[in-house]
């Protein structure tokens, strides 16, 4: 459930919990208005704090979902550094995209193939152009 739910759900409750009370209180002949503002205060204080933990749930799950990203061992190992931080930047950028699309599972699958193509394509554009060198030096 997203937190979206959970907010309007609790704003339902709270919607229903502050009427009751209301009832209650007029069935009581204690209907002050100060008693009212105590109990609404209360309750607008406890959905703030609902709120807030929703926020630092939400967090929570970027985090973890964050964690479960492919490290990119790869392509550090495999290709220069300043190459490497460049393929890895846009592998990640795109992976929240896979996960959503095609499942986690897919997505690091995904990931490695890609990953692999970055590679073998650095090192194919590297041979070519010392073979193009090679015939330069060759043909003269």
């Amino acid at each position: 459930m997203s937190t979206a739910l959970y907010t309007a759900i609790f704003s339902g409750v709270i919607t229903v919990v502050t009427a009751a009370l209301s009832v209650w209180l007029q069935r009581q002949n204690l209907a002050k208005p100060q008693i009212l503002a105590r109990g609404k205060i209360v309750i607008e204080e406890a959905a703030d704090i609902f709120n807030e933990w929703l926020r630092s749930v939400g967090t929570l799950v970027e985090e973890r979902r964050e964690r479960h990203a492919p490290r990119g061992l790869l392509v550090d190992l495999f290709m220069p550094p300043d190459r490497a931080e460049d393929a890895l930047y846009n592998l990640l950028g795109r992976y929240d995209y896979w996960v959503e699309v095609h499942g986690v599972r897919w997505a690091r699958i995904i990931f490695y193939l890609q990953s692999a193509g970055s590679i073998v394509t650095f090192w194919t554009d590297w041979a070519m152009k010392r073979l193009k060198l090679l015939k330069t030096f060759v043909s003269s």
